[in-house]
């Protein structure tokens, strides 16, 4: 056991040396420094076991001393040293810290000894259990609590340089993926490589931490520019340029980052910059995650304003459907030989009191990642049936055969099991026919869960409605899927409409071959956004049945659909 002796007193000096001699069972090396200053200098150049401490010396008197060799950067285990009138300093000695007190005049060799050994294995424990309180157990990195000290300790340091350093949010793209195909097992593991990537990216000077889950963070200190954290950045994505190995298993991974300049946000007190900190560069990862895997984002004016405004929407569309906000649009489907309505599909809007309607390419993202949808899309049916019900009721002569109305039903509301009841029932309710139902979902319903997806559509078309691929064309889906799913018709998207040059061209070949799939699966087929006769002549010519657009009709509400039906039965009579 190395031992410090900081004393200035050599009768005190000599007689504790001579009562380590005497422990014949511990084998104790120990030095003796005189003031204070040359024990922080011993500390500084080698490791010690434990420190003997003299309470008053000509450079420290009372807790100075120990103060002073806990900052240092090994922090040893102290035992204070009194005499018989400082009894009361070595117990406050204690309460800060020290790990025993020893009264000089009342001490031997044992005592001594024993002291020693309790200190330094008082101190093991403290220091586990210090470290299990700041550390995550599978990585080894700093934990949450620790990196949120960290950010407390860089902005009172920086505030005379204007708060210079930066925090880097990390989380990994796919991680769901592999703990899917390889357990919670393979997870971890690659949790724990992911650490020892991200720590051969860092400095000494850096933070690092595992904030929980997939989640890490960085702090850069001495950063005020975008600069330098776009090189720290760059360091981090070329460290995941090889694949992580996992048992037989390889992964390409990559994370998203979020990245927040401390100089870029408003100086408050620590604990509440720490908090506002930490939250910007949590959207910016998100926002980042949301662009696509690899992504990088700053946190910005822009980003904040937008969030805002996105957090005001999903306040507000919480009580859409509470407050009556929400309403259908109908635009016809046309039959391309008799040019007579064959279908109406329902379009969602929303119109909060006393402002415009807001845009579906606004409010439905937004409605599909807070599950806002389900309530949403289970209104949109309901009230698709009940406005087709008054449609046909108000025509003064028999509607057109085989005529339907489309709704449209997002990925999200696939995986919900209500899904098909609120089908059922409002067919039901409304006394419609499953055949006068068309259901559309679009082509990424495929991707994630296709037995999932497979069973539900199955379900719906087991009540006799109709299935419809929207947009077809402009995502991803076989043709082993288009065989097995149980769909009764595709509507083709209006990209490959806008490629209709005046001359033939490449756009009517792949038109040609879209409607000549469709006829092999027996799908019937609509052509979306048809805004001149000529492209309604050229979706005719390429075998399509049904088109849809501009040059037809605008999405409009129930009351002028019926009013122009009527005015056309009586047109026709």
């Amino acid at each position: 056991m190395k031992v410090l002796l900081i004393e200035d007193c050599a009768t005190d000096a000599v007689l504790i040396k001579a009562h380590l001699d005497r422990a014949r069972d511990q084998t104790i090396q120990i030095e003796h420094a005189w003031r204070l200053q040359d024990g922080l200098a011993a500390l500084s150049r080698e490791h010690w076991d434990a420190v003997l401490l003299d309470l008053g010396l000509p450079d420290s008197n009372g807790l100075n001393g120990l103060q002073s060799i806990q900052a240092t950067e090994q922090s040893p285990p102290v035992i204070v040293l009194t005499g018989n009138i400082n009894e009361e300093m070595g117990l406050n000695a204690v309460k800060h810290g020290a790990q025993d007190y020893l009264n000089k005049n009342q001490m031997n060799g044992p005592v001594l000894v024993r002291s020693l050994c309790y200190a330094q294995e008082r101190h093991g424990l403290q220091r586990e259990l210090e470290f299990q309180a700041y550390h995550d157990p599978l990585t080894g990195l700093a934990n949450r609590k620790w990196f949120d000290e960290q950010i407390e300790q860089a902005i009172l340091r920086s505030e005379d340089d204007d708060h210079r350093f930066a925090i880097i949010m990390l989380d990994l793209d796919g991680f769901k993926l592999v703990n899917d195909l390889g357990g919670h097992e393979a997870g971890d593991q690659l949790l724990v490589e992911f650490a020892k990537r991200l720590k051969s990216c860092t400095r000494k000077s850096d933070a690092l931490a595992r904030l929980g889950g997939d989640e890490f963070a960085l702090l850069i200190p001495g950063l005020d520019s975008r600069e330098g954290t776009e090189l720290a950045a760059q360091r981090i994505k070329e460290s995941f340029a090889r694949d992580f190995v996992f048992g037989s298993n390889s992964v390409s991974v990559s994370a998203s980052v979020g990245i927040v300049l401390a100089n870029e946000v408003k100086r408050e007190a620590p604990a509440v910059m720490r908090s506002t900190l930490l939250k910007n560069a949590d959207m910016a990862m998100y926002a980042a995650k949301s662009a696509g895997a690899g992504r990088c984002r700053y946190f910005d004016q822009q980003l904040s304003e937008y969030l805002s405004q996105k957090s005001r929407v999903e306040l507000a569309l919480q009580n859409a459907e509470k407050n009556d906000e929400l309403l259908l649009h109908y635009q016809p489907i046309i039959d391309l030989e008799t040019r007579e309505v064959a279908s109406l599909e329902a379009l969602c809007r929303w119109q909060p009191a006393g402002q415009p309607l807001i845009s579906p390419d606004v409010f439905i993202p937004i409605a599909e990642k807070t599950g806002l949808i389900l309530p949403i899309g289970r209104w949109v049916i309901r009230q698709a049936c009940k406005d087709f019900a008054r449609w046909k009721q108000a025509m003064t002569q028999e509607y057109p055969p085989n005529l339907s109305i489309h709704v449209n039903v997002s990925p999200v509301q696939l995986a919900d099991e209500s899904l098909v009841p609120a089908i059922e029932n409002s067919l039901c309710e409304f006394n419609m026919k499953p055949s006068e139902l068309v259901v559309e979902v679009t082509e990424s319903c495929f991707g994630d869960n296709c037995e999932l997806t497979y069973d539900v559509l199955s379900a719906i078309r087991g009540l006799g409605v109709g299935l419809s691929i929207d947009d077809f064309g402009s995502g991803y889906s076989s043709l082993g899927q288009l065989r097995r799913l149980p769909f009764s018709g595709m509507k083709i998207d209006r990209s490959f409409i806008v490629q209709l040059g005046r001359e033939y061209d490449e756009g009517d070949v792949l038109l040609e071959a879209m409607t000549t799939l469709a006829v092999a699966l027996n799908l019937s087929t609509v052509a979306e956004g048809i805004e001149t006769e000529c492209q309604a002549e050229r979706v005719r010519n390429a075998g399509c049945q049904y088109a849809q657009g501009f040059l037809f009709a605008r999405p409009a509400p129930i009351e002028e659909i019926i009013e122009t039906s009527v005015s056309q039965s009586l047109v026709n009579c």
